[in-house]
């Protein structure tokens, strides 16, 4: 029964013993040669303004605002009054928004694309008030593929050269802040709730706490003091530009400004502000206050920096001599 099975090792050693001698029908064995190697396929370049173009949203103090990117090269600025876009372009990691005040004077902001997807857009720069993080709805999402897999900027190559932050601007002239009252007081609507809510004060019931206010003509900054802390805004100086955006700083120094709430200026004109430098944007950095309150004279100049910080450059400040009050 087992006759089958004992015939197969026979078989097989015979085909080995064709197979060793070369006498078979097999195909002689060779070593095989180098495979060529397979070249990596180099991703197709991707068009960064492909990626920016469209509509980016944020919510910015309380007010939704944004920016329309056109694929033209236009821009369009919506919810931030009264600047108007007019244009945009890309250079490397720099997004360069061009705009007109509402003086119509034009001005550029730079600004640093930090991070870039189909939802999500990061900029940066110094001092520019358009820098933070923007979202498109999803009704605008692209249609493109998501540049967070094709990205413009690969991770591991080196990126663009970061977009230099704008520097400050000297004014050959300064822009001085007069105080004013009442019906002098500038109706700009970014500006009215502060207005409608600190000009309620009585001075004659409440003194010299009652906040006071300083512009230049015609308006473009707002300078409010605030001697008592209120439910808007904290003891100090606080300057509101034209977008209605504000910024915060304490006295340069408290015992001065306790003593510059107790005393009135010796006139309107006899204490007031003057702006010496000032970002791309518009917003102070140096300011020189002078004064003259109860026979006490004299200026401080201050550097205003980020996180409200106030640092002292330069001062003079002057008394009547004991001789001269007898």
């Amino acid at each position: 029964m087992f006759s089958g099975w004992n015939r197969v090792p026979i078989a097989l050693g015979a085909c080995f013993a064709l197979v060793g001698t070369g006498c078979g029908s097999a195909m002689p064995w060779t070593r095989p040669g180098p495979q060529p190697v397979k070249s990596k396929e180099t991703p197709a370049a991707v068009d960064v303004r492909e990626h920016l173009s469209g509509m980016w949203w944020r919510v910015h103090q309380t007010r939704t605002q944004g920016f329309r990117l056109h694929a033209n090269g236009d821009l369009e600025l919506v919810g931030v009054p009264p600047l108007r876009g007019v244009a945009w372009r890309a250079r490397g990691r720099a997004l360069v928004l061009r705009m007109r005040s509402a003086a119509g004077d034009l001005y550029e902001d730079e600004l640093y694309l930090r991070r870039l997807t189909n939802r999500t857009l990061v900029v940066e720069a110094r001092d520019s008030y358009f820098a933070g993080t923007y979202k498109r709805r999803p009704a605008d999402v692209t249609t493109a593929p998501d540049p967070s897999s094709r990205s413009p900027y690969p991770t591991g190559t080196p990126a663009a050269p970061t977009a230099a932050a704008p520097s400050d601007t000297t004014l050959e002239r300064p822009i001085v802040l007069r105080r004013v009252r009442d019906e002098s007081l500038p109706q700009r609507p970014p500006w009215q709730p502060y207005l409608d809510d600190l000009s309620e004060c009585d001075e004659a019931l409440n003194g010299n706490v009652c906040p006071r206010f300083y512009t230049d003509a015609p308006p473009s900054l707002l300078l409010v003091e605030i001697c008592q802390d209120d439910r808007r805004l904290r003891r100090g100086i606080h300057v509101v530009d034209l977008l209605g955006n504000v910024e915060s700083y304490p006295w340069f120094d408290e015992g001065f400004g306790r003593f510059a709430c107790e005393n009135a200026c010796d006139s309107d004109g006899g204490c007031r502000y003057e702006v010496n430098a000032v970002t791309p944007t518009g917003k102070p950095t140096e300011l020189t206050y002078r004064f003259e309150i109860a026979s006490t004279w004299g200026w401080v100049r201050m550097a205003l920096g980020p996180q409200g910080r106030v640092r002292v450059t330069e001062s003079r400040i002057g008394q009547p001599d004991a001789a001269s009050i007898r």
